[in-house]
C-alpha cells in the first residue's frame, strides 16, 4: 500500500490488550477475561501513547493517531476511540462484539455489559475523522452487534462508514478487508 501510494506512512503498534496480571490470564473467569480487555483504554491513554510519542519519532494529535481492532479488539476500538476522542482522530472496528454501550435487545450477560453509556461526543471538534465499522454477512457473533452499532451511531448522527463484506465470517479474509480500506482512508488531508 506504501509503494502504490494507497496508505501514507505509518508507525504501527500492535498490543496484547490484557491489562491484569499476566498470572491470571491463566484460565480467568469470562467476568475477569473481560474486565482486563475493557481496562485497555486506560493504559492506552495513561502509559501506551506517551511512552510511543516519548521514545519514538511520531506525529501526534489526534489528527495523527489511529485505532483499529477486530472483534473484542474492534470493541476495545471504540472504547478506546470515544474515551479519547481528544487524542484519537480515526477508529476503526472489523466485527466488534457487544460490550461497548447498551444493546438491551441482545440482552444481560458478560458479553453485553457496556463500558461507555453512549457514543457520545462532547465537544464537536473531536468527532473522529473518520470512524469505520466493518462486518462479515456470515459473522455467526458480531454481525449484529456491528449493525446495531451502526443503528446508534446513525441516530446520534455521528459520521461513519459500515462495510458489510458479502459471504464472509469472522475470519481473515474480513480483517485483510477492513484493514485495507482503513488504512486507504487515515491520515489523508
Amino acid at each position: 500500500m506504501l509503494a502504490s501510494g494507497a496508505a501514507k506512512e505509518m508507525v504501527i503498534v500492535m498490543v496484547d490488550m490484557w491489562t491484569a496480571p499476566k498470572a491470571e490470564k491463566v484460565n480467568p473467569t469470562i467476568d475477569r477475561q473481560l474486565d482486563a480487555y475493557d481496562e485497555f483504554y486506560k493504559d492506552l491513554g495513561a502509559d501506551l501513547i506517551p511512552f510511543i510519542q516519548e521514545h519514538y519519532s511520531v506525529a501526534t494529535g489526534r489528527d495523527a493517531t489511529a485505532i483499529v481492532g477486530t472483534s473484542m479488539g474492534g470493541t476495545e476500538a471504540l472504547v478506546a476511540g470515544f474515551s479519547l476522542l481528544d487524542r484519537i482522530g480515526f477508529i476503526g472496528a472489523l466485527a466488534p462484539c457487544s460490550g461497548v454501550v447498551p444493546i438491551p435487545q441482545l440482552g444481560e450477560g458478560a458479553w453485553n455489559t457496556p463500558v461507555l453509556d453512549s457514543f457520545t461526543i462532547e465537544k464537536k471538534e473531536n468527532t473522529p475523522y473518520y470512524l469505520q465499522l466493518t462486518v462479515g454477512s456470515t459473522d455467526p457473533w458480531c454481525y449484529e452487534s456491528t449493525l446495531i452499532y451502526d443503528e446508534i451511531l446513525t441516530k446520534e448522527q455521528i459520521p461513519h462508514t459500515l462495510t458489510v463484506v458479502e459471504g464472509v465470517g469472522h475470519e481473515d479474509a474480513l480483517w485483510q478487508n477492513g484493514l485495507y480500506h482503513f488504512f486507504r482512508r487515515i491520515f489523508q488531508s
